[in-house]
């Protein structure tokens, strides 16, 4: 059988605003699923044209209901039935289309005044996410309470448009609904067919996974075969992102898998040889593992797994269970809840050790990843990849070695630094305490490097990013303030989350209040205190440094 989805564009495609208007054919990034959402018989034929068109509501309406007799097996008239609801063809004066009216009548979708559903309207991207999560819990689904972990500038979460808010974290941690690059959602554009298409598939992957079905011994056997064997077996590999400089591949016969390999993808190709570091599903793998199966609450399956450790990243709020079987290999559960009663920062490793124990008698939280990892440390990604933390941590022959000889880009005489860049790495440039005219000596290690591409992320920040509609729960250590560039310094110690890295977030200062430079010390300390509280504005500078105290020279 024809596989229904591509996990390659499951994690890359970006459901974007269209700029080809009445297009015969669906864009390039989105025909692989189109074409799957049409041999599942999920696209009316009108709809199989014109891809880049807005939808209308009577058009969406027609795939709604398409979606729920597909994914239950039951025709709309059961369902309604089931619902002990009849359709009222007198309420509204515009239409008496059936899918229309049914979806009304189920609570899906609203109407748009006292007697008027508007077929022929457009839809906009954040009525979708209210359509979704709302067909979702017809059929069940807790979506209300799913947390967003997704950045958008655009989406301030405060209350003003909580009409689609609240439903945006379902659809998003599901990975059928996504922004439209730049870390926006664009709410007020038009969903396109396309696009409408797309989201509509991948809710049907969602309802129809089958969760009866046991996956470790699939990933067991990922985990311990060459890439050239995942080749000879499955397909191609193709890569769809980094993870912090680590290559994560998609599998051309596994829908819904992901494979991360120890090798530095800008300079060299995966080779047949190359063993995985680790396997990670999504929700289109459609099996569960070990009777677990993404975004499952833990508490609700009969389970009863040997939990041998437990961990809780303060960050995000997750608490980090490991199920391990065996010498060769670990398995990864993270969980996420709102209700964890962690001991917090500054607790002692008694308290720490007391709460890890009493989590693994009886864990609970939603399962937002499922990783397999190999416990060889000759696969140990850190030593072979070149990422921008490990820039950090190369000499300068290394550099050499691998990426050439470094470029003087710029120097700071001001703190007796000078920056350099490399042809075969654009990720980041790396610092180091000499002047422009000192030759760099194979044995020197960068003060800092400085990242320069959006693609990294440290702790979910990026360059050009708005922090504040997204305030992560860094361990934000100190800011301060240069007048004469007109930015700020905002330092997180990573030292606090037990890391060996201090990141300085550049902030551009335009439209920021904060006292004259010249204000007493105890003013500009209040205004700190606050500020660090909830730190806002626009990144436009990231550098790390290492906290151990490492001679440069």
């Amino acid at each position: 059988m024809k596989r229904l989805i591509s996990i390659v564009l499951s994690m890359l495609i970006v459901i974007g605003t269209a700029t080809i208007v009445n297009a015969s054919e669906p864009s390039a990034w989105a025909k692989t699923e189109v074409d799957s959402a049409i041999e599942a018989g999920l696209v009316p034929e009108d709809l199989q044209q014109n891809y880049a068109s807005p939808i209308t509501r009577g058009q969406i309406a027609d795939m709604v209901m398409i979606l729920l007799e597909k994914s239950t097996g039951k025709t709309i008239d059961t369902i309604l039935s089931e619902q002990g609801i009849k359709i009222d063809y007198s309420v509204y004066t515009d239409t008496d289309d059936i899918n229309l009216l049914s979806a009304n009548a189920l609570g899906i979708m609203n109407e748009t005044s006292e007697d008027k559903l508007s077929p022929d309207s457009s839809l906009k991207r954040s009525e979708i996410t209210k359509i979704i999560s709302r067909t979702a819990r017809l059929l069940g689904y807790e979506t209300q309470n799913t947390m967003s972990y997704r950045s958008f500038n655009d989406v301030r979460y405060s209350g003003k448009n909580s009409w689609y808010e609240l439903e945006l974290g379902w659809p998003i941690s599901y990975g059928i609904i996504k922004g439209v690059g730049n870390s926006l959602f664009a709410p007020e554009s038009d969903l396109t067919i396309e696009q409408a298409i797309l989201v509509m598939f991948r809710t049907y992957i969602v309802f129809t996974r089958d969760e009866s079905v046991e996956g470790i011994s699939e990933l067991l056997d990922l985990i311990n075969m060459t890439a050239g064997e995942i080749r000879l077996k499955y397909g191609v590999l193709e890569l769809v992102y980094l993870d912090e400089g680590l290559p994560v591949y998609s599998v051309d016969g596994l829908p819904g898998v992901l494979v991360a390999f120890s090798h530095n993808s800008q300079i060299d190709p995966l080779a047949d040889y190359m063993l995985p570091v680790y396997v990670s599903v999504y929700p289109d793998y459609g099996k569960s593992v070990n009777g677990l199966a993404l975004y499952d609450r833990v508490e609700e399956k009969n389970v009863d797994l040997p939990w041998t450790f437990g961990g809780f990243d303060m960050l995000y709020g997750n608490a980090t269970s490991f199920y391990l079987d065996g010498d060769d290999y670990r398995l990864l559960y993270k969980l996420y809840s709102e209700e964890y009663d962690e001991p917090g920062y500054g607790a002692d490793d008694s308290e720490w050790d007391a709460w890890n124990q009493k989590f693994l008698s009886a864990p609970y939280g939603m399962i937002s990843a499922i990783r397999i990892s190999s416990k060889d440390s000759a696969r140990d990604y850190y030593r072979e990849t070149i990422s921008v933390l490990y820039l950090l941590h190369m000499t300068v022959g290394e550099m050499r070695e691998r990426l050439g000889e470094p470029k003087l880009e710029y120097s700071e005489p001001a703190t007796g630094t000078s920056v350099f860049s490399f042809t075969a790495f654009q990720d980041a440039m790396a610092q180091f305490a000499c002047d422009a005219n000192e030759p760099l000596a194979d044995e020197m290690l960068p003060s800092a490097v400085i990242v320069t591409t959006e693609d990294f992320d440290p702790y979910y920040i990026r360059l050009n990013q708005k922090i504040g509609s997204y305030p992560p729960n860094m361990p934000w250590s100190s800011v301060s303030y240069n007048a004469a560039e007109d930015v700020l310094y905002l330092v997180a110690d990573e030292s606090l989350l037990n890391g060996a890295h201090i990141y300085t977030y550049t902030i551009d200062a335009h439209g920021i209040s904060h006292p004259d430079e010249t204000a007493p010390a105890e003013e500009w300390d209040s205004w700190n205190l606050q500020y660090l509280s909830a730190p806002y504005g626009t990144v436009i500078g990231i550098r790390i440094s290492r906290i151990e105290n490492i001679s440069d020279k």
